[in-house]
């Protein structure tokens, strides 16, 4: 009888074996080593960002409390939904509004620990198995979410990290909550997932892999133009209609001269910038309660915050659409005669946002030429390409690995 065979194959299968512990050490040491040595998230305990103040309004990290603990910060959060449950039932957010019904089951990703949220803000503490029961996804690594229904309810489940409650890195510049930054996820991914899909839909979307073209210099310095402009007609009330004549001068300049860029970035406005539109009004009214009570002191804030345009402006394909179209749609809400008329028309168009309608509602006007970029300018937005370009996104990647092997 011949034994080798079976030899063989035990030998096969052992060599096999310790190929894949191989493999698993190495991938486990390499993201261990790799976020807890070699990429590590910058940490501040203290805030680095100057706060933003004004005779009405003081804004930031420094004029919040802050958690120690993911206990004592639900309590945060809670109030903050809370907040924006009333805000929202009294000033009508968007149309047919059912973001302010949604529930919120938060786990802390370093004890397991869950609680439920009502919209209402009541916190009860769950069990783990009390928690699967509304047929979660756990997705419990940093900045984590997904949405559930289950129990009668439905919301979104959030991952929430005690390692960022410190980290003033992590949320500072979110000036409009103050706050680690859950809320905003709350908000604008609610939006995203219950909001819009109601909405007409296009045909055609363009760049569905969203890329940011920061090789198109000339169309990021022109739609940089554009934001400046928006943000100035926010925060320049006494000359408002001026700005926005500018910029709707320059959004039409833009799709003439960059109808490529424009197609490939009309969507994103739409989806993006109405998702940070809503970010912003709930987040407003929800974290600073005592200040934001009307929505001429919504309207009032977000022109403060665009005088920090180091913060609030972007650049890149993508993240300038989510500014445009929040601009533009805070800007719509105060000009026009009922907020809800310019929502319920952009619902109905798979093609139309924000910008589109601002335009439209100038069109026979007498508008402002466009005046050519200057090169000093096109300079200030090639520095600031060149610094998003520069940013490791490694730091983050690999606390991603990490909250998902070692977790």
């Amino acid at each position: 009888m011949n034994k080798s065979k079976p030899k063989k194959w035990i030998r096969i299968v052992k060599v096999g074996i310790l190929a894949i512990l191989i493999v698993v050490a190495t991938v486990y040491g390499g993201v261990f080593v790799g976020h807890r040595f070699i990429f590590q998230e910058p940490h501040s305990a203290i805030p680095t960002i100057e706060p933003l103040q004004n005779e009405q309004f003081s804004f930031g990290v420094q004029f919040q409390t802050h958690a120690e603990t993911i206990g004592e910060f639900v309590e945060i959060l809670a109030n903050q939904v809370h907040h924006h449950y009333l805000a929202a039932s009294i000033h009508n957010f968007w149309p047919n509004n059912q973001i302010p019904q949604q529930y919120i089951i938060a786990e802390s990703i370093e004890s397991g620990d869950f609680w439920l949220i009502s919209p209402q803000g009541e916190i009860t503490g769950l069990s783990q198995s009390e928690a699967l029961a509304y047929n979660i996804s756990r997705v419990n690594y940093v900045d984590g979410f997904s949405p559930f229904e289950g129990q009668g309810i439905s919301g979104i489940y959030m991952a929430l990290s005690e390692a960022d409650l410190t980290n003033f890195l992590r949320f500072e510049r979110y000036l409009h909550v103050g706050t680690y930054d859950v809320f905003i996820t709350f908000a604008h991914e609610l939006f995203h997932m219950v909001e819009q899909p109601n909405w007409a839909e296009p045909e055609v979307v363009g760049n569905r892999n969203r890329e940011d073209f920061f090789e198109d210099v000339e169309a990021r310095t022109v739609r940089h133009l554009l934001q400046i402009q928006l943000a100035n007609a926010l925060s320049d009330a006494n000359n408002r209609n001026e700005w926005i004549k500018a910029a709707v001068s320059t959004y039409n300049h833009y799709k003439s001269y960059f109808s490529d860029d424009h197609h490939n970035t009309n969507h994103w406005v739409r989806i993006e910038g109405t998702a940070y539109y809503y970010e912003l009004i709930s987040s407003l009214f929800a974290a600073y309660p005592e200040q934001i009570q009307t929505r001429e002191d919504f309207y009032a804030a977000v022109g403060l915050l665009m005088t920090r345009e180091e913060i609030y402006l972007a650049v890149g394909a993508i993240s300038e659409s989510y500014i445009i179209g929040g601009l533009a749609s805070v800007l719509l809400d105060i000009t026009e005669p009922n907020p809800d008329d310019w929502k319920i028309e952009l619902m109905a168009d798979g093609y139309s946002t924000p910008m589109s309608i601002l335009a439209q509602r100038h069109e026979g006007q007498s508008l402002p030429d466009f005046v050519p970029i200057d090169l000093d300018f096109q300079s200030r937005v090639e520095a600031l390409i060149e610094a998003e370009q520069a940013s490791s996104p490694l730091p983050m990647l690999f606390r991603f690995f990490y909250d998902i092997l070692f977790r």
